[in-house]
């Protein structure tokens, strides 16, 4: 009995289920554009589109969505996805579906979940593998491929606007992801400069926003190149107003790559467009020439380096004050939110903290504001700050045993070539605390290269300088703390300093070990090479001597090309210095100063910093 009772249950509930998902969901009715010569799919196919059944709101607030799809950029990839036998050929001919059931995200008709649960959607049949901008017709050149994407998106809006009144409507909202994205971006402000009476908005879910200067040292310019022949072999149409302004300026592989990538024309929109992506979208990542595989050393490097970029990208765009553009960038490992099984789930729970107040905002009510107008939008989490309502791994973490959370100093370290450019952002631009904990804020550098803690910060000026120095942890403490301004610059650099000594002493030994071999900062085993040898001095004055057993100190290799005293806390050292000035000042015997005292020395009032005389002058000069 009870048996049968669980199956009715189970019954019941897949009935109830089936329910609630077809009452949410819209249903599209396939239209042709067979009056369009132009609207023609690669294989030279009559392209389609999908319009909502439901057309109460067709002249209202209307919803065009470029669906994700990839794309061909030669001859021979096109006949891999378009050929027979391919399981992307729908992705290349006519549909064939004449209805169709779109469930969930932006497809939903909750308006508590999907802000667009009232507008009248419309889904572009992909079927040009050339992200919606191709203008090219087939020929020998093209392998007999039509690339008309930007044609049939075209004649999809003129027919649109016969039948539902498009050129007629309060507003129009272009939305594409992945390929479709990088549609939205091409076509954003033609599609506003068609439909000059309607607003025009554009999102862009999961585009190529990538960081272009990460990028191997055997890249050569396979990034341009790809721009290049995609925008001929498609005859592909970039933002108008980005190609007119550079086309004079550079040759054609720059202007191919910047007028073809998100990460370089965003500026040229003029329509507002919101973004939707992640920190580090695995697909967009693996699409890039240039960046290593899973199973190279650098890997784990890179992928941090392009963590860290997508951050000072969206960074930079708020820095710019270009108010058409906002985002939402949640430190995720997804590509494409707004539409998909989660798609509901990730509307209504994900959420991060917005940009300009650090109030936390969900994905449905980003875009709700931004719809509204109310205000800009712009919402992102820190680099590898981790996100609970991502599935999937933590940051970096590519196997069971990673841990959840790591310390900042479990990370590798990004060479230089790899961080984000100066010219990012703008003139005498002080970049925002603390979105990349790894960055120096010139506070002091680290491991991480993210150094002290703005004041107000969560985590506090000591949790910080415990990963800059890898001293005993401190907790946090108020910014009161470090009084004036003045106190607080001064002990900024002396941390700065003992920063700076740990990475003199680490480059020392570095550059010991890598020419000799040795592993160890006080002294050197003799590698066996050297036994009862003569020891070069790379000053170029001889050899150092005979040493036939024993160890080498770092002075017997490099001689006296390094002063250990110039950094010590003893003799001379500005370390030293600098705690003698506040034992002369202060009374006591302060040879044992460690950070903590020096900071409760620094917390009286009355500490009077001349006795640091012309050493506080050099410091004050050097550090600006």
């Amino acid at each position: 009995m009870m048996s049968s009772q669980g199956t009715d249950r189970r019954i019941l509930s897949s009935i109830l289920f089936i329910f609630l998902k077809t009452v949410s969901s819209t249903t599209l009715i396939r239209r042709d554009l067979a009056g369009y010569e132009l609207a023609r799919c690669n294989d030279g196919s009559t392209a389609s589109y999908y319009y909502q059944q439901d057309v109460r709101f067709a002249e209202q607030d209307v919803l065009i969505y470029l669906p994700d799809g990839g794309a061909c950029g030669t001859i021979e990839d096109c006949r891999n996805r378009c050929g027979n036998g391919s399981p992307e050929k729908n992705k290349c001919t006519a549909a064939t579906d004449q209805v169709v059931e779109r469930f969930d995200g932006i497809w939903s008709n909750n308006p508590l979940v999907n802000p667009f649960a009232d507008h009248f959607k419309v889904s572009i049949h992909y079927c040009s593998s050339d992200n919606y901008a191709g203008t090219r017709g087939a020929s020998r050149l093209t392998g007999n491929y039509y690339f008309h994407g930007k044609h049939i998106l075209t004649a999809a809006l003129e027919d649109l606007s016969i039948r539902f009144g498009l050129d007629t409507v309060r507003s129009l909202t272009l939305v594409g992801a992945g390929a479709g994205a990088r549609g939205v971006g091409y076509n954003c402000d033609f599609v506003a400069s068609l439909l000059p009476g309607v607003r025009v908005k554009c999102i862009a879910d999961s585009p190529d926003m990538t960081p272009y200067w990460v990028r191997t040292e055997d890249c050569g310019k396979r990034d341009y190149e790809k721009e290049e022949s995609e925008k001929i072999l498609w005859g592909r149409e970039d933002d108008e107003s980005c190609v007119e302004e550079n086309k004079s300026e550079v040759n054609s592989s720059e202007l191919a790559h910047r007028c073809g990538i998100w990460s370089r024309y965003w500026p040229y929109i003029d329509t507002p467009f919101f973004i939707v992506g992640s920190q580090f979208d695995p697909r967009s990542f693996s699409a890039d020439p240039c960046v290593p595989a899973t199973s190279d050393p650098d890997y784990a490097e890179f992928e941090l380096a392009w963590r860290r970029g997508i951050t000072a990208l969206y960074e930079s765009m708020a820095a710019k004050g270009k108010k058409t553009g906002d985002f939402f960038v949640p430190d995720c490992r997804i590509h494409n939110y707004l539409e998909g099984d989660l798609a509901d789930s990730r509307l209504e729970n994900l959420k991060i903290e917005t940009f300009e107040s650090n109030q936390t905002i969900t994905l449905s009510e980003s875009l709700r504001s931004w719809l509204n107008e109310s205000s800009a939008l712009r919402a992102i989490d820190g680099v590898v700050k981790g996100n609970r309502e991502c599935p999937g791994p933590a940051p970096l973490c590519r196997t069971a045993s990673c841990a959840a959370r790591r310390s900042l100093t479990d990370y590798p370290l990004v060479r230089r070539r790899l961080l984000p450019p100066s010219n990012l952002f703008p003139n005498n631009y002080s970049r925002r605390c603390c979105l990349d904990p790894f960055y120096d804020y010139g506070y002091g550098g680290g491991r991480g290269r993210f150094g002290l803690n703005n004041p107000g910060s969560r985590t506090g000026l000591r949790g910080r300088i415990n990963n800059v120095l890898g001293r005993r942890g401190y907790a946090g403490i108020d910014s009161s703390v470090l009084g004036s301004d003045k106190r607080s610059r001064l002990y900024k650099r002396l941390i700065y300093l003992q920063y700076l000594r740990r990475l003199y002493n680490q480059h020392k030994n570095e550059y010991a070990r890598e020419y000799y071999g040795y592993d160890n900062y006080d002294g050197y085993d003799l590698d066996p090479v050297y036994n009862g040898a003569r020891i070069p001095d790379l000053r170029g004055n001889g050899n150092i001597g005979i040493r036939s057993r024993g160890r080498v100190s770092l002075s017997d290799l490099i001689g006296s090309d390094y002063y250990d005293d110039n950094y010590g806390d003893y003799g001379s050292g500005i370390l030293y210095r600098i705690r003698n000035a506040l034992r002369l000042r202060k009374g006591g015997d302060l040879k044992d100063l460690d950070d903590e005292d020096i900071l409760k020395v620094l917390e009286d009032e009355d500490f009077d910093y001349e006795d640091f005389g012309p050493l506080t002058e050099e410091i004050e000069t050097s550090t600006k």
